[in-house]
């Protein structure tokens, strides 16, 4: 976007009037002010949204790529946690899972409805990829990715395992 304004600016800039010039030129200014970061944060926050609502999959897995490709964002969604913090998630016979959660009531729930059973673990805040803020307090462990996301992880972080 920021080259073909550039563009346009020069092939057009004996035909413009000044303050379009200027206008333009602060265009392509304020443009390149933009925080790439920002922009894919909003890209991971609809990308999930659209996961829980429509439980797209491949949305949640597009938004985890992107988080794990900028890990800022990941930290950023964890920042408020504290160090130290158990997390939960239930289990049953017919349902594999990737997210767990902040709230024992809300695995329990899945749990009851689902016959299955909760488990927990105490981790540290460093262990968890991203934090949803959703209802459901959903957190993703970057040891319990989907199967899909552990070689873009190992590459994200140059072969190391999950931890």
């Amino acid at each position: 976007m920021i080259q073909y304004l550039e563009g346009i600016q020069d092939r057009l800039k004996e035909y413009l009037l000044p303050e379009e010039k200027v206008a333009l030129k602060e265009a392509i200014k304020k443009l390149k002010e933009i925080d790439p970061l920002a922009i894919e944060a909003k890209k991971v926050s609809k990308l999930m949204k659209s996961w829980w609502d429509q439980a797209r999959s491949d949305h949640r897995d597009e938004a985890l790529k992107i988080v794990i490709q900028n890990p800022q964002i990941g930290k950023d969604s964890i920042k408020d946690l504290p160090d130290e913090l158990v997390v939960y998630k239930h289990i049953a016979p017919d349902f594999e899972g990737h997210s767990w959660t902040l709230s024992k009531s809300i695995a329990e729930g899945f749990a009851e409805e689902s016959g299955g059973e909760v488990i927990s673990d105490e981790i540290s805040k460093e262990d968890i990829l991203y934090n949803t803020k959703n209802s459901e307090e959903e957190v993703f462990l970057k040891y319990d990715l989907p199967e899909q996301l552990t070689d873009i992880w190992k590459q994200a972080t140059k072969g190391k395992h999950l931890t």
